[in-house]
């Protein structure tokens, strides 16, 4: 949220040598979305700030508000077109489906914004890693990967210069 963003920030500014930080509205903080927009903007401005995210859809726990997702999505998406930032991109589907993904899909393949973008924890179907792979982005996986089994068929058919770990 913009709270927690202008803390990455600060303490980035801490420790200019070792800390980056993003900044970014989660599709669960989307309240009020239009007032922190341009708050966001500045604080993405930061030199310290290196992609604008996490943000993106989340139809496992806020189905009802997909249309307000999309277009919270779509302003920081133009934030990090503008300055040229990858976007960190929340994508979370409802429970057994690709939902979200498949509304991700279409907003980037019709977007001119083409800026990186890195899928966080992916957690859908090879073919929906295929074609968001095919529209350039990259993706990460956490931790649950060493002992689940479930991503293992999407791991091996993405190339390693589109994989990033996290924690």
């Amino acid at each position: 949220n913009l709270q927690t963003s202008k803390e990455a920030v600060a303490i980035a500014e801490k420790y200019p040598e070792d800390i980056w930080a993003t900044v970014g509205i989660h599709p669960t903080e989307i309240e009020n979305w239009k007032l922190k927009i341009e708050n966001l903007r500045m604080l993405a401005e930061h030199p310290k700030v290196v992609a604008v995210g996490e943000c993106g859809l989340d139809y496992y726990r806020f189905k009802n508000v997909k249309e307000e997702q999309k277009k919270v999505f779509l302003a920081q998406a133009q934030i990090a077109s503008d300055l040229q930032k990858p976007l960190m991109i929340h994508c979370r589907p409802s429970k057994n489906s690709d939902d979200a993904y498949l509304d991700l899909i279409k907003i980037i393949t019709n977007w001119e914004l083409r800026i990186n973008s890195i899928i966080h924890f992916f957690v859908g179907s090879l073919e929906t890693a295929k074609k968001l792979l095919s529209l350039g982005c990259c993706f990460t996986f956490g931790g649950v990967t060493t002992f689940i089994r479930d991503y293992d068929e999407v791991i091996k058919y993405l190339p390693l210069e589109n994989i990033l770990l996290e924690t």
